[in-house]
């Protein structure tokens, strides 16, 4: 029997998603040149494509914001070795670079007996470390810089995004950063013209619509760049000037607009489904509008305003306290594309609308090779499914706080395929997550 790669271990609780990334200062310089006048129609796509621009080149520079991955000393169990290692020790981390979907980059560190060590990273994400993904030295020992491409999944099939990171290894060995090292770099139109615009990952993953990424626009059209006027935080509404207008932008960071506000109401998330003793400590949700934009919002029971519209969950991940265990659960649930109908919101102009961003958890069992009828010795592929009550499927369950590169952090179930006569075990295969 084998296990899927999207599987319930023994533990349910619930969802959400943080990026509780605190921002490291970030340098920008002026733009080359500026977008060209162009009156048109607020709120139709910009005419400069979009594009990611590498660190110090075009004149512009910032200091990419990092986040921290424990490393482990035990290697994943579901990665093959073909590479050979010359050193003594080797420490991994597992980072999840694209959505939250997405299948996790595996980071081997291999010791070597002069202090120094080789990277390997699985760039190509088919979990198996060879000896040409090992990384170039540069001139800072303890850090690398490559091309990493972001992966997201909408639809079936994944969708990879060019990019590059910077990963650094501590001085006590046992933590490892990663940054995205480069910015989105394209124009908006705000004031009836197209406007510099730069966005900036805030927690390392690739994308650009998460509440910890940053927008920067040249409000004033001067050329140069403003931290307190001109440095925006992703949210559904932004206030500039005596205005507020609508945020609507993708995860690729290849589409955003600004539409002044014609109507607005309020979400609040909520989880009444939450056992006697059970906290949350953190909770965010990504939401699609009909029109295709993403939003992020967290916060249990908080409230955030948004634009009138329709809007579907497709991300949740929540940090979940149960009252037993000092460490915190994190459980991460995303959309499947196929699985019945999105379930649309509707949020209308000075609405008030409670989300219960859980619902009611349905638990179901996939079985490959039962459709034309099993037939003795036949190979049988057994998938355990949890969703929520919008059909949001369970992709993570970790152990601890957002770490979830440490590989003993991430629980498995033993899915047991026993005789209902004589309750006679049959097979017996671990599961868990990728």
């Amino acid at each position: 029997m084998a296990a899927g790669k999207r599987c319930l271990p023994r533990f349910v609780l619930v969802q959400a998603i943080l990026h509780a990334i605190v921002l490291s200062g970030v340098c920008l310089g002026s733009l080359a040149a500026q977008a060209a006048e162009n009156p048109r129609q607020p709120g139709t796509p910009s005419q400069q494509a979009w594009q990611y621009l590498e660190p110090d080149s075009d004149g512009f520079s910032f200091r990419p914001i990092a986040k921290t991955f424990r490393l482990s000393e035990e290697l994943p169990p579901d990665i093959e070795v073909e590479a050979t290692f010359a050193g003594t020790r080797q420490m991994s981390a597992q980072i999840r670079f694209g959505s939250e979907d997405s299948t996790r980059v595996a980071v081997v560190i291999d010791e070597l007996e002069d202090g120094h060590f080789d990277l390997y990273l699985d760039r190509d994400r088919d979990r198996v470390i060879r000896a040409d993904e090992v990384l170039p030295v540069g001139d800072d020992p303890r850090k690398r810089h490559c091309e990493l491409e972001a992966e997201l999944i909408p639809e079936l099939l994944p969708e990879h995004f060019p990019r590059s990171v910077v990963l650094r290894r501590s001085l006590a060995g046992d933590r490892l950063t990663v940054a995205t090292a480069g910015v989105m770099q394209g124009t908006i139109n705000f004031g009836d013209k197209d406007v510099p615009c730069i966005r900036v990952d805030g927690d390392a993953n690739g994308l650009f619509a998460n509440s910890a990424d940053r927008i920067w626009i040249d409000v004033n059209q001067d050329g140069a760049w403003d931290a307190v006027t001109e440095q925006f935080a992703v949210r559904p509404l932004l206030s500039i000037g005596e205005n507020r207008y609508a945020l609507r932008a993708d995860e690729a960071g290849s589409r955003i607009t600004l539409d002044k506000v014609v109507g607005e109401g309020t979400i609040k998330l909520t989880m009444p489904s939450l056992g006697e003793g059970v906290s949350v400590q953190r909770l965010e949700v990504m939401l699609r509008g009909d029109d295709g934009s993403v939003y992020a919002i967290s916060g249990l029971d908080s409230e955030i305003s948004l634009p009138i519209g329709r809007y579907a969950l497709t991300t949740i991940s929540v940090l979940i306290n149960d009252g037993k265990r000092r460490e915190p659960w994190k459980f991460v649930f995303s959309h499947v594309s196929g699985y019945e109908k999105d379930v649309w919101h509707e949020l209308t102009d000075g609405q008030e609308l409670s989300l219960d961003v859980v619902g009611e958890l349905s638990f179901e069992v996939k079985a490959t090779n039962l459709a034309n009828g099993a037939k003795p010795g036949d190979f049988l592929s057994i998938q355990p499914q949890l969703f929520t009550g919008d059909g949001l499927l369970i992709n993570s369950c970790v152990f601890g706080d957002q770490d979830a590169s440490w590989v003993a952090a991430h629980n498995e179930a033993r899915l047991n395929l026993m005789d209902p006569g004589t309750e006679q075990t049959l097979d017996s295969n671990m599961s868990g997550f990728s």
